[in-house]
């Protein structure tokens, strides 16, 4: 997905809304629904790792933005307005049952970086999706927040997001 620099009608912008949307319903119905209980069997067996996805929702240029990433894709830069609020939406799939997703996080400030522990989201039965979300309030000037996501699967296959890097105004 291609981040443009002009700004964006509120049509166009509710476009980009609907299809992260989009996206990540399509994302979640590769499962077959459970039943009314939350929890699938547990499997004995899963030949596949699961998915995962992060959706980032920001302002560049003056237009909210959205920009999603899987598995499949590269590491991602973006850049955001100054004092801009940044949500980070991220969720992982699998059909015989997800178990964890665990968030990767590096913070850069002037002349400090930190890796704050940021809590696993954890089932305690097999479920076909699970989700979480982040929100870094007004990034600032010279802050860079550098992100990722592993989801793993009830018997322990691993899938790694990219690595997002969220880059405060210069």
């Amino acid at each position: 997905m291609t981040t443009h620099a002009y700004r964006r009608t509120k049509r166009q912008r509710i476009g980009n809304t609907i299809m992260a949307l989009l996206a990540a319903m399509l994302f979640t119905a590769a499962c077959p629904a459970p039943t009314p209980i939350p929890c699938l069997p547990e499997p004995t067996e899963d030949p596949s790792p699961p998915s995962v996805l992060m959706v980032v929702h920001y302002r560049s240029n003056g237009a909210e933005t959205v920009r999603s990433v899987s598995e499949y894709d590269k590491n991602v830069m973006i850049r955001v307005d100054r004092a801009s609020d940044v949500r980070v939406l991220y969720m992982g799939s699998d059909c015989e049952g997800m178990r964890k997703l665990q968030p990767s996080l590096t913070l850069y400030q002037t002349n400090h970086t930190s890796n704050p522990t940021i809590q696993a989201t954890v089932t305690t039965c097999p479920r076909g999706t699970i989700q979480d979300e982040i929100t870094f309030e007004q990034v600032g000037i010279g802050e860079t927040i550098k992100m990722m996501v592993t989801a793993t699967n009830w018997l322990g296959k691993q899938t790694y997001t990219p690595r997002i890097t969220i880059a405060g105004p210069s």
